[in-house]
């Protein structure tokens, strides 16, 4: 009987223990009052973190400003289902290699912050519902191979993915994109094709700059997008541009210095 018991204290006992590891302890980070928003991750050791499966950080639907700047031991990350916006430079120079998972609702739509992944070592990633890809989100991210993409996409801001020298492909054929802000593409020194929606309306100055390995664009909008300054700037061969309509696009301004390298789809 006593043998009985003392197995009975030692299982409760583990179990109770399993149970309390289940959650994080909050010595590793700082929340706000009402637990809604993780301020800053304190704890410069933890190397992956699942925020959904932790029964405080599970709440947390927004990360703040600098909430992960430099973690470097950080190779993963999977997020709350109620996470809605992510701050500036929240991931900034962190490790990431092993990939960030988003578990959010397919009707909620995350906002971010600029620079969120900057400087990551992050090699994919699959995004949620967004209205645009921030301003240098991604960049100099040398790691970064895949970007998949929700359809609700409508701003790839300035410097998104500069210096990003492992992107090869860019499809965005089949999104509500309007708008490739300057230096969008910048420095991608492998980019080889990219596919622009039929609402794109405007290209910034300098989107593609010194991407010398481009072959080919293709623009599936009717009418020519506003096309900024320098677009190709540094591009030794400039890359072959599919439009819907060739006459249309060699005769529209900014699109008529390209006027050879434009085909009909």
């Amino acid at each position: 009987m006593k043998n009985i018991l003392l197995l009975a204290t030692v299982a409760l006992t583990f179990a109770s223990c399993s149970k309390s590891d289940d959650n994080i302890s909050s010595d590793n980070y700082e929340l706000s009052n009402d637990g809604r928003t993780l301020v800053k991750w304190t704890n410069s050791n933890t190397t992956t973190l699942d925020m959904q499966a932790d029964g405080n950080l599970q709440k947390v639907n927004f990360i703040g400003d600098n909430a992960f700047r430099m973690k470097e031991a950080l190779t993963s990350i999977t997020f709350p289902k109620d996470l809605y916006r992510i701050g500036t430079e929240a991931f900034y120079a962190t490790n990431l290699s092993g990939g960030v998972k988003f578990n959010v609702n397919s009707e909620t739509e995350v906002n971010f912050g600029s620079q969120v992944f900057a400087r990551t070592n992050i090699t994919t990633i699959e995004l949620p519902n967004a209205n645009g890809i921030s301003d240098r989100m991604f960049e100099s991210c040398q790691s970064l191979k895949e970007v998949k993409h929700q359809r609700m996409i409508r701003v790839i801001g300035s410097y998104a993915f500069s210096n990003c020298r492992s992107l090869e492909y860019l499809f965005f054929h089949d999104s509500y994109l309007t708008k490739v802000e300057q230096g969008a593409f910048a420095n991608c020194e492998k980019l080889r094709v990219v596919t622009l929606p039929l609402l794109v309306t405007e290209i910034g100055d300098v989107a593609f700059a010194n991407c010398n390995a481009l072959e080919s664009i293709t623009i599936n909008a009717k009418t020519p997008p506003t096309l900024g300054e320098d677009v190709f700037y540094g591009v030794k061969n400039i890359p072959r541009i599919y439009v819907f309509s060739r006459d249309a696009y060699k005769n529209a301004p900014g699109w008529s210095k390209y006027a050879n390298r434009i085909y009909s789809k």
